[in-house]
Formats: C-alpha cells, structure tokens, sequence
C-alpha cells in the first residue's frame, strides 16, 4: 500500500474512527474510482483536478451532495483542498482540533445568531 493511502486509512481509523468494515468499503470505492480511470492514488492527490466530477464544490457546480464522498475523503486527508477559498485552513494542529470542538459553542449563542 503506498503512502498516500496509508495515510488515509489512518485517519479514517483514528480520526474519523471507522471500524475495519467501513475503512474496506471506503478502499475498494477508491480502487475502483482509480480503475475506472486508470489511475493511481498518489497521481489522484496531485492532479485531482483532471477529473471533472472531483472538482464541481471548488467550481461552484456542487448539487446538494457528494457524489464521491470516499474520494473526497481520501483528497481531504492528503492535505487536497477540495472546498475552495471558502473554507478556513487552520496553521496548525490545534487550529484544526478548535474547528472540530462542539463544546466550543454554546447552544444559546447559536440560537442568537440565527435570524
């Protein structure tokens, strides 16, 4: 297994915390994305944008729904920005474990924000 999908794989694990069943679901839509397209994952990661159905969020072409969720997942974990300039990247680890806080927020501030 090369880096690329190391990587991804343990962060579906330790991260996301998929069991071993989800992760294999995960990695055989991902093989099957590269077959249908004659590709190999490291390739993915650097040139994700030759492949028009990975590219429709940062287009503004998004529909409602992914519709490769676990390919999106693999670009995400490789450090793929796939959202576009919307989306804030956080400088380091302790940035990015504030985003995914949701004690951070306190429900009745949400309440209030909303109109």
């Amino acid at each position: 297994m090369n880096d690329v999908v190391a990587l991804w794989e343990q962060a579906l694990r330790e991260v996301v915390g998929l069991d071993d069943e989800e992760i294999e679901a995960n990695l055989a839509s991902l093989r099957q994305f590269c077959r249908n397209h004659r590709t190999e994952p490291a390739y993915l990661v650097t040139h994700w944008q030759e492949f028009p159905e990975l590219t429709t969020r940062r287009d503004g072409r998004a529909t409602g729904h992914r519709p490769l969720p676990a390919i999106e997942s693999f670009l995400i974990h490789n450090g793929v920005n796939v959202f576009g300039d919307l989306v804030c990247v956080p400088k380091n680890a302790d940035d990015l474990r504030q985003q995914w806080r949701p004690d951070r927020i306190a429900p009745s501030s949400v309440a209030e924000d909303q109109p």
